[in-house]
This record gives structure tokens, C-alpha cells and sequence, in this order.
């Protein structure tokens, strides 16, 4: 049992053993494969990673690279934001040089036609230069591609500063030059004298000194006022023609007035010595050896008469002329020019210049009308006495028939007044309107009456599609002339007030309809983006959702829009815009409110001062302006810097624009009254410059012609102070004066005549050369007994002891005192004799005045006169001529009758005949034969008997034949036999 037990120990232990060992073996066996698991994953790991190399250094490159490629983004942004910044910068430096430039720049405009206005930012007037003290010059000869900056330097290198004068335009001329017109300071004549004939640019220019007149006003007369022009006829051969009836002596009157025969331009009318139906006609004109062959052949009449022969010697008529017209006393010829021949109008003419016009006037008074022997006992041709002031205008013709009645008023008006003339001559397409005289202010006053009629009324509102046939249309409807300047983009109507207000209203209801329509504007690519970003939408706020559309599918893109041209200017300036970024204002962050409207801003204008507007309001509030300057409103109306003009100029159309400087100019006026004031004239629009001291010299209106104290502001007074020409004006002030200064001159007046009287020493008992006895102390009068008694009674005796009473303390010095009384009363009287004289010269004046109106009024009436009895002429010819006419067109009438009558019966004849010989014909086809037979069986062919002679005859026998009724017939022959055949019913 023992052994079996320690068998089994060593079982055991063996057993255990290679337990132990089988678990040692399993476990190194399991290193083993583990360590070759390991091996073989590292290898595997290895093998891995050494096939991932490559890619791993693929996208090491990869990622180095997309590195430096962010890095070198990196860099072009910030480079890219440091080039924005400086282009912003440079932007933001020019966009401030242009407001600056803009805030510093100035523009000149014309007001009322001859003022020249200075505007600065803000539409501040920087300086007038009224025409009262202006001038116009004309620059000719200029080169065809010279420019305004160029003719301004003309005078600006010539020391005159550029707010002295402004260039109002360049106009080309017939010659391929340019010629321009400049007002400026009348100091400007000198410079102009002293430029003429100067070189520039191989021209030599020419300067002409011009008188001032409107664009569309009333200019100087081309007449000069001291020269006549005398014409006379050339000797001529008058002849008759006589053709057959006045309807032919009519048509020849027609046809030959106004040919020219053998050289010479003849007049024809009907015989004025002979009946107008007697066909005669008269040829004057025709020159002194025409033959009579010429004029048979020139009248298409052989029946021809020479009346009385006209004729003088040629070669001395200028000569006679000349004598002539020197006999008058006082009369100068200042020069009398070569004769002048026109050989087709037959007519000889000189020219005559005298000193003066009244010496003209003498002139033309001893020629007018006169027959004179040395010209063939005729009178001078067209003879008219040119006025000594005299302006002129023309008109459309058009024009003047829509203010006819205006300007028939004016014209009766004028008759019936003193010292002017006004002349309304009508032509095919114009008519001319001429006002004269020789009162300067008479004259002026009709110069700006005819000015503002002529001028019109101005109309608001525009657009480009305007046309003529509707201004047509409203001349035809209303009766008003409307005038459409497409230039200046205005327009003007012209007519009676009812008229005025029918177009008017006519207008505005085309302007309606205009500006309902659409327009279309292409839009350069550069300009796409801008519209498509902000435009369109800055469009549509300013015009309305439905009148702003963008088009991008075209091409080019365009822009379809309504309005009319307030329209058409806010996408002009859009365009503008769009183009130059430069003036594209950039809305701050802090900018969001408009100071006018205290809203959001929308469609932002940006001023040089910072602050932005709705452009809507900023339209809004200069087109409404009342107050001048015009600056900015932000910072609650703090800011105050002026807006610049051309964001003015951007902001509104033209019209508008000029409209806004004539109320800045207006308004300027209006609160200056101390240094402007307006033309005494009434209607006058111009203005002068206050002068406040007494010895100012008088300027002259340019408009009116009337001259004016600039100090006392009245009518100008030549050589008399205002004080003084205000006490010729005053007769009781001037009384006041005299006597005040005879009181303390020691002069008093006698209480009897009037005349004054000194007291120089002795007693208070005077006596006056009327023989009165006074009493110097209270100026009564006593006779020679009682006016001592009264000195005794009422003042204490003879003297004055103040006065008259010589002083016993200055004894020794009575004779130095008695010389120096006499010297003082010496002074006194003649200082009295001058006020006398002063006051006789203005009483004389007064009376010659007075007088002169007198005259004035006296011609005036006699020209009224003779204005009557013309007119009466004139309706006593017109009457004849109409009697005449009358006349002559019932003479033709019955002429036409006759002729008519005759032909009618020659054809009624000439029937008869035919059927006479047809008759006759017929009549000797027949067995029978014989008229007999004929008239048989023609009555045979009615049921009905009939008894009648018969007559044989040839049918030559018989003139005509007539059925007189239908129981009647009748055969004419030449005696007084007739057939006559009686139907029994």
C-alpha cells in the first residue's frame, strides 16, 4: 500500500512536473507566437508605413503648399484692403478738392437784360454791375475755333478783373469768323479803343461800342439823325396806251408794272386823267430816248401817245441841290457825299450830313414837298426827316396779328400824347415797329412800353417734344402766338390777356400729356451696375414705382421713364453719376437722417460739408428758396456752409435754375434799398447804384433813356445840387427863403409896391419910389406930417438906440464904421440881385419850359390835324378806289356778259344755220319740194289741223326761227312777213 503510495508521489510530482513544464512550454511556445504575431505585425507595420511614405510626403507638399498658397492670399487681401484704403483715401482727397473747387467757384448771369450778376456758393451776389454803368462791346474777326476763355483773356491781360465784364456768347458769322458780344464797367470803351485793329492769331480783331438792347428787345436805329438822304428821278418819257376795252387795259396793268423796258424799271397803271373803263393805261419811268417801236413792242399795243416830256440837266442838279439846301440861315453842310445813280430804278440819291439836327430839320422843312425846277419840277423821292432818338424792332408777323389790338391801343394812346412817335409798318412776314422823337424821356418811355409788349409773357414748364404744328394749333385755337425756344428750352406767348389764358391752359394740358409718356435712354456699360445696384431704385423714389424701368435684356440696356424734364435732368445727372465715381457720394454709418425731412435718407446728395439730403428734398427746398444764401442745414441748422453752385445746377433743370437766380437777384435788391434802387420809369426793370454825395454825376437809364440822380434819386439835374434842384421844384419854399434871407440881410418889403429896401443909416421914417412915408419899426404907412408924431408916440423917438443910434463911445471910429456899414449893405444888395437874378432865371426858365410845352402841344395837335385830315384823305381815296373797283368790276362783269351773250348767240346761230341747211336738204329730197311741203308735213305728224300762209322763198331768206308756245310757230325772215300757224285743240 506504501509503495502503490509513493509510486503515486512520483506520478504525482512527474505528473506535476510536466505540468509545469507543458505550461512553461505552452507559455514559451505562446511568447514564441506572439513574439512572431509581433514581428509580424511590426513587419506588417513596417511594410504599412513604409508604403505610406510617399503620400504622407505628397501631402506634406500638398499641405505646404495650400499653406503658402493662404499665406499668399492672405497677403494679396491685405494688400488689396491697403490699396481700397488708399484709393479710398485719394478719393476721399479728391472728392474734398472738388468741393472745395466747387465751394470757390462763381458764375455770372444777365439779369433784366443788362445787369450782370456775380453769384458765389450759396447764390450770394458777389457783385452787380447795373447797366445804369455797363456797356456792350462787340468783338469781330475772331477765327473760327477761338474760344470764350480766349476773348476773356483779351481784357483780362490787360489789368481788368474778371467781375468787370462778362462774354455773353460767341455767334459764327456769313464770313467763317466768329463774332462775340461782351457788357461789361463803361471804363471797358477805353480798352476796347486802344485793342482795335490787334493781332490775334494772324486776325486783326475789330471792337465796335454798341448801344445796349435786348436779345429780344428794341435796338438803335441804323438812321443817322443829321444826315437826309435826298433822292430825285432821271429825266423820263411817260407814254398812253390804249388797248381795246378795260378788261385787257386791266391785266396789261398787271403784267407790265414793274418790268424793266430798255434797261429801266417802269410803273403802269390805269390813266388816272381818264374814265377806268376807257382802257387806257399809263407807262411812266421809261428812260428819255426810248423809241416808240420799244414801247409798241414792250406793250403789246400799237395805239401809243408820248405825254409831256420830262427833263433837266443832270450834271448840275447836284449843285443846285447843294445851294438849295445850304440857303437856309444857320445851316452847315458838314458833308455832302458822291451822287449815287440807280439805273434800273431810275433814280439819282445824295446823302447830306449837317452839324445838327435841328439844322437837318430846317433842311428837311424848306425841301419837304416842294416842287423844284432843277429836278424837272418834281419833288424829292421818300423824304423822311430821321428822328433825333429813334429805336426800332421787328416782330413776326404772327406775333403781331395775335396783339394787334394791343398794339392799336398803344398806338391811339401815343397820338393823342406829346413829344413821341410811334410807327407800326406791316410786312409779307414781319412787321416793323419804330419809336422817335426828340424828348429822351418821352421816347424811352414808349421804348420799354414797346419792350414789354413785344416781350410777351413767359410760360412755366418744358419738354423736348414740343413741336411747332402744335404751337400752330394753339394760334388757331386761342388766337395767341406761342413761341418755342428750343435753345433756351422756355417758351413765350404773345396775344390779349383772354388769349393768353386760353393757351396757357392749353399748354399746360400738352405738357400733362407729354410728360405721361414714356422715354427712353441707352445706357453705356460702364453705367449697368450703378442702375441695377442703387439707380433704378434711387430713380423710382424721386419719379414714383411706376415711371422708372430698367431694360438689362436689351442691348445696350436702357432706361424707360416719365415725367417730362424734371425727369430727364434727375437721370442725366443719375448718368453722370455713374460714369464718375468721383462724385459719387458714400453714405456714412452715422448719416442716416435728412435734416429736412428727418427721415432716412434716400437717394443721398452729399455735400462738401459732410451732411447728405434726400435729393428730393433738397430739390424741394432750393426750387422753394426765399431766403439767399442757400447753406446747409444739418447739425439742427448749425452747419451754415454755403451750397456750391453746381450741385445747385445739378439739382435743377435750366428754366428752374435761371428762375432761382432772378429771385436771389430780386431779393438782394429788395434788402439793399440803401445801395439799389429801381429805374423812376414806370415798367422799367433797371436798376442803379446809390451815391450818397450831393455832387455825384447822373447816370443814364440804358433801357428808357431817362437820366437820374443817383444821391436825391429824382430826374437828373445837370449843374444844380440836390438841395437846389429841390427848391426850383418848391415856389413856396423858395419864397421862404428869399424872404428869410432879406430879414437877416437887414431887407424888408414895402408894405405898399412890394419892392424891397434896405435901411442903411439915419431914421426909421423911410421913404419908398412909390411914394409912400414908413415907419421902418413896424412898416406902417403915414404921409410926410405924420410919421415923425407916430415914431415920437409909439417907439420913443426916430432911432433905434440898438441899431441906428450912433454910440458916443465910438466917436473917433464913426467914419471906419460908416465904411464898413456901406461895404456890408454893398454885399447885401448884391447878394440880393443874385437871389433875384437866380429867381428871375428860374421864372424864366419855367416860362420857356412852359412854353416849349405850349409848342410841343401845339404841333402836337397840328400833327393830330393833319393825321386827321390825311386819314380823312385817305378813306376819301380809299372810298374812290373801292368806287372804282367797284366800277371796274362791274364793267367787267357786264363785259363778261356781253361776251358770254354773244358767243352764245353766235353758237345759236351758227345751229340755226345748220339746221336751216338741213332743213333745206331734207326738203329737196321730196317729190313734192318746197318749204311748203316741209311745214305741211311736219304739222301732219300731230292729229290736229292747222292754217297757215305759206311764203316761197329761198331759205337764205330767213334769219331765225323760234317756237313761241306750243300753239305757236313763227318764222323770222328779213321783212316783217311771218309765218304763223294756230294748233285747233
Amino acid at each position: 500500500m506504501g509503495c502503490q503510495y509513493e509510486h503515486d508521489s512520483e506520478i504525482s510530482l512527474r505528473i506535476a512536473r510536466e505540468t509545469v513544464q507543458k505550461a512553461a512550454r505552452d507559455a514559451k511556445d505562446r511568447l514564441v507566437q506572439q513574439e512572431a504575431e509581433n514581428r509580424g505585425h511590426n513587419a506588417r507595420i513596417d511594410s504599412a508605413w513604409r508604403a505610406r511614405q510617399p503620400e504622407q510626403a505628397i501631402r506634406q507638399v500638398q499641405r505646404a503648399q495650400q499653406e503658402a498658397h493662404a499665406h499668399a492670399e492672405l497677403q494679396c487681401v491685405r494688400e488689396a484692403q491697403a490699396v481700397r484704403r488708399t484709393c479710398e483715401a485719394e478719393q476721399e482727397a479728391r472728392m474734398a478738392e472738388l468741393a472745395e473747387e466747387e465751394a470757390a467757384m462763381t458764375m455770372q448771369h444777365i439779369v433784366c437784360d443788362f445787369t450782370v450778376v456775380t453769384f458765389n456758393a450759396g447764390l450770394a451776389i458777389q457783385g452787380i454791375l447795373p447797366g445804369f454803368e455797363s456797356c456792350r462791346i462787340a468783338i469781330k474777326n475772331l477765327p473760327a475755333d477761338a474760344t470764350l476763355k480766349e476773348v476773356r483773356e483779351l481784357f483780362t491781360q490787360q489789368g481788368i478783373e474778371p467781375d468787370r465784364f462778362h462774354v455773353t456768347g460767341l455767334k459764327g458769322t456769313s464770313s467763317g469768323k466768329q463774332e462775340a458780344v461782351l457788357i461789361g464797367h463803361d471804363d471797358l470803351k477805353i480798352v476796347a479803343i486802344a485793342l482795335e485793329h490787334v493781332d490775334f492769331r494772324e486776325e486783326q480783331l475789330s471792337f465796335k461800342i454798341l448801344d445796349h438792347g435786348r436779345g429780344d428787345g428794341i435796338g438803335a436805329s441804323m438812321l443817322e439823325p443829321n444826315v437826309l438822304t435826298l433822292t430825285w428821278r432821271a429825266p423820263s418819257a411817260p407814254f398812253v396806251v390804249k388797248y381795246s376795252n378795260a378788261l385787257e387795259a386791266e391785266a396789261k396793268v398787271l403784267e407790265l408794272d414793274g418790268r424793266i423796258c430798255v434797261g429801266r424799271r417802269v410803273n403802269a397803271e390805269l390813266n388816272p386823267l381818264q374814265d377806268f373803263a376807257s382802257g387806257e393805261v399809263l407807262i411812266r419811268g421809261l428812260p428819255s430816248g426810248v423809241s416808240e417801236q420799244d414801247v409798241r413792242r414792250f406793250a403789246g399795243c400799237d395805239y401809243i401817245e408820248q405825254q409831256g416830256f420830262f427833263d433837266f440837266d443832270v450834271a448840275e442838279a447836284p449843285e443846285h441841290i447843294r445851294r438849295h439846301i445850304i440857303s437856309p440861315p444857320g445851316v452847315q453842310l458838314t458833308r455832302f457825299e458822291n451822287v449815287v445813280f440807280d439805273s434800273v430804278g431810275g433814280t439819282y440819291s445824295v446823302r447830306a450830313r449837317f452839324g445838327s439836327w435841328t439844322q437837318t430839320r430846317d433842311v428837311f422843312n424848306q425841301c419837304n414837298g416842294r416842287p423844284f425846277h432843277f429836278i424837272g419840277h418834281n419833288s424829292f423821292l421818300w423824304f423822311r426827316l430821321p428822328d433825333p432818338i429813334e429805336y426800332s424792332i421787328t416782330i413776326p408777323i404772327s406775333q403781331y396779328r395775335a396783339q394787334k389790338r394791343l398794339w392799336d391801343t398803344f398806338l391811339e394812346a401815343v397820338e393823342d400824347g406829346d413829344g413821341g412817335k410811334l410807327t407800326i409798318t406791316t410786312r409779307d412776314r414781319f412787321s416793323d415797329i419804330r419809336v422817335g422823337g426828340e424828348d429822351k424821356k418821352v421816347v424811352g418811355f414808349l421804348k420799354v412800353r414797346v419792350e414789354s409788349i413785344a416781350a410777351g409773357e413767359k410760360l412755366n414748364g418744358w419738354h423736348p417734344s414740343l413741336s411747332q404744328r402744335f404751337a400752330d394749333r394753339v394760334l388757331q385755337d386761342t388766337g395767341a402766338f406761342l413761341r418755342i425756344e428750343y435753345r433756351l428750352r422756355t417758351m413765350k406767348v404773345f396775344g390779349e390777356p383772354r388769349s393768353i389764358a386760353a393757351a396757357r391752359a392749353m399748354v399746360a394740358t400738352e405738357l400733362a400729356r407729354l410728360e405721361s409718356l414714356e422715354q427712353t435712354v441707352l445706357l453705356k456699360r460702364q453705367s449697368v451696375r450703378f442702375f441695377v445696384t442703387r439707380g433704378l431704385t434711387m430713380l423710382k423714389e424721386e419719379l414714383g414705382q411706376d415711371n422708372a424701368a430698367l431694360d438689362v435684356s436689351s442691348f445696350p440696356a436702357k432706361v424707360i421713364i416719365k415725367g417730362g424734364e424734371v425727369a430727364t435732368h434727375i437721370l442725366s445727372r443719375l448718368i453722370d453719376e455713374s460714369l464718375d465715381t468721383t462724385k459719387t457720394p458714400r453714405r456714412d454709418a452715422g448719416e442716416t437722417t435728412c435734416p429736412i425731412c428727418y427721415d432716412a435718407i434716400t437717394s443721398p446728395i452729399k455735400l462738401g460739408c459732410g451732411h447728405a439730403y434726400c435729393s428730393a428734398c433738397m430739390r424741394h427746398f432750393l426750387i422753394s428758396a426765399a431766403s439767399f444764401p442757400l447753406v446747409c442745414m444739418g447739425d439742427e441748422d448749425k452747419c451754415h456752409v454755403p451750397i456750391p453752385i453746381p450741385v445747385i445746377q445739378r439739382l435743377l433743370p435750366i428754366q428752374q435754375f435761371a428762375n432761382l437766380l432772378e429771385a436771389a437777384f430780386i431779393t438782394h435788391i429788395d434788402r439793399h434799398p440803401q445801395d439799389f434802387k429801381y429805374c423812376t420809369t414806370a415798367d422799367c426793370r433797371q436798376i442803379y447804384r446809390c451815391n450818397k454825395s450831393e455832387n455825384g454825376s447822373i447816370v443814364h437809364c440804358p433801357a428808357c433813356l431817362t437820366s437820374v440822380c443817383p444821391s436825391c434819386h429824382e430826374e437828373g439835374h445837370e449843374g444844380m445840387t440836390c438841395a437846389e434842384r429841390k427848391l426850383q421844384n418848391d415856389p413856396e419854399e423858395q419864397e421862404r427863403l428869399n424872404d428869410e434871407l432879406a430879414r437877416e440881410s437887414g431887407f424888408k418889403k414895402c408894405p405898399q409896391c412890394s419892392v424891397w429896401i434896405e435901411k442903411i443909416i439915419g431914421c426909421n421914417h423911410m421913404e419908398c419910389r412909390c411914394g409912400a412915408h414908413i415907419c421902418w419899426v413896424c412898416m406902417g404907412i403915414f404921409d410926410a406930417q405924420s410919421v415923425y408924431a407916430h415914431m415920437h408916440t409909439a417907439h420913443g423917438g426916430i432911432h433905434n438906440d440898438d441899431n441906428n443910434q450912433p454910440n458916443p463911445l465910438y466917436q473917433e471910429d464913426f467914419a471906419e464904421q460908416q465904411d464898413a456899414l456901406r461895404q456890408a449893405a454893398a454885399r447885401r444888395t448884391a447878394e440880393m440881385h443874385r437871389l433875384l437874378d437866380a429867381a428871375h432865371r428860374q421864372a424864366a426858365a419855367r416860362r420857356q419850359d412852359e412854353a416849349l410845352r405850349q409848342e410841343a402841344r401845339r404841333r402836337q395837335e397840328v400833327r393830330r390835324q393833319e393825321a386827321r385830315r390825311q386819314e380823312e384823305a385817305h378813306r376819301q381815296g380809299e372810298a374812290r378806289r373801292q368806287e372804282e373797283a367797284r366800277r371796274l368790276q362791274e364793267a367787267r362783269r357786264l363785259d363778261a356778259y356781253m361776251l358770254e351773250a354773244r358767243r352764245m348767240e353766235e353758237a345759236r346761230r351758227m345751229e340755226e344755220a345748220r339746221r336751216m341747211e338741213e332743213t333745206r336738204r331734207h326738203g329737196e329730197t321730196h317729190e313734192e319740194g318746197g318749204w311748203g311741203f316741209f311745214i305741211d308735213s311736219a304739222f301732219k305728224s300731230e292729229p290736229a289741223s292747222y292754217a297757215f300762209a305759206f311764203i316761197e322763198g329761198a331759205p337764205e331768206q330767213f334769219d331765225r326761227y323760234r317756237v313761241a308756245s306750243q300753239s305757236t310757230f313763227h318764222l323770222s325772215v328779213p321783212s316783217t312777213i311771218y309765218l304763223t300757224a294756230h294748233r285747233e285743240l
